[in-house]
């Protein structure tokens, strides 16, 4: 039982890392931060600010919706923000190995390399990993430009009607 414990604990550790790592990026490069949550499955969420929290029953993923104003540089302030989680996960793994914690260091390596995979072309309107939407911006993917900056338009077009 200890044992599950500590392996729950440490990915919740490696999501809350990885999401904040996020959420600091796009703040540090000027995106409004709209949504966080924390793990998956039936979500409990409050508002806080200008801010959806959601803390799912179960502890894996996460996600954060992001958008700019701004399309000055776009491109490149997404960017930041996508691989930035894996750059969270990187320094916990690095934390962790200096501390002697093998395996939360193993799994924070596990979680970076994940998040990197970009998988197959995505669909519009699907969720995507770090590694594909790295991939997109890189490319100039006309589709995934488009549904990444509609997010901040929608998410305030739809807090307008509130």
């Amino acid at each position: 039982m200890t044992e599950l414990v500590a392996l729950v604990a440490a990915v919740l550790a490696a999501v809350v890392v990885h999401e904040l790592a996020h959420v600091l990026a796009a703040r540090a490069v000027g995106h409004d931060v709209f949504e966080i949550q924390i793990g998956t499955g039936p979500c409990a969420g409050f508002r806080a600010g200008a801010v959806d929290l959601a803390i799912g029953l179960v502890p894996f993923g996460g996600h954060v919706q992001t958008g700019a104003r701004d399309p000055a540089g776009f491109r490149w302030r997404s960017a930041v923000v996508a691989g930035s989680g894996v750059v969270g996960n990187l320094g916990l793994a690095v934390g962790a190995a200096l501390a002697g914690a093998s395996q939360l260091t193993s799994l924070n390596l596990l979680v970076a390399v994940a998040n990197l995979w970009p998988g197959g072309r995505r669909r519009m309107g699907e969720g995507s990993s770090d590694g594909r939407r790295l991939l997109d911006l890189a490319r100039g993917d006309t589709d995934a430009l488009a549904e990444e900056r509609s997010g901040w338009l929608s998410v305030h077009a739809m807090r307008a009607r509130e």
